[in-house]
């Protein structure tokens, strides 16, 4: 089952975060492992134990189908995948020009790392975000057009410069961490 019909909701990138939280939430209460109780004249014995076991398998697919879908970035690639488009390792392409200011970027946020430069990373990081905001807008908007064969071709490209400006996000917000406030 995929991980949309697990949650009932429709194969779309678009999701209600609300109705997937409440489908996860009702799904956990009925498949937790310690709910799972014997049936009469069951006892301890093995279909008990079976069916824990069955819970406990589907309660860890619920939580990698929930951490799946409530994350954009992840919901557009498995969403891709399920359309039949490419994966990241089935082509790497990105946007012209995109891998070179990638590493003008990436050399900056080190140079400003080195001089523990705060206002500076916390300005790359203003614009990553924004830059990933954008890119998760076109992916969107990509997705509302069709599953056509060009439009899956410009989502991997998409999904693969959004992979990058969300390493480099999260790069400078280790670095700011590390740093304290």
């Amino acid at each position: 089952m995929d991980h949309f019909a697990f949650f009932g909701l429709e194969r779309r990138f678009d999701v209600d975060a609300s109705e997937l939280d409440r489908s996860y939430l009702e799904l956990s209460r009925l498949l937790h492992p310690d709910r799972q109780v014997p049936m009469p004249g069951e006892g301890q014995t093995g279909s008990l134990a079976a069916r824990r076991a069955r819970a406990l398998a589907l309660s860890a697919a619920m939580n990698a189908a929930h951490a799946t879908l409530g994350s954009p970035e992840k919901r557009a690639e498995y969403l891709l995948r399920l359309l039949g488009g490419k994966t990241a390792d089935q082509d790497k392409r990105t946007p012209p020009g995109f891998l070179q200011e990638q590493l003008e970027l990436r050399e900056e946020v080190e140079e400003a790392k080195g001089a523990k430069d705060r206002p500076r990373l916390e300005t790359r990081l203003r614009e990553l975000e924004s830059s990933r905001d954008e890119r998760l807008e076109r992916v969107r908007s990509l997705f509302a057009r069709s599953p056509e064969k060009e439009a899956l071709a410009e989502l991997r490209v998409e999904l693969n410069a959004l992979k990058y400006v969300s390493n480099l996000e999260g790069e400078i917000r280790s670095a700011l961490a590390a740093e304290g406030p």
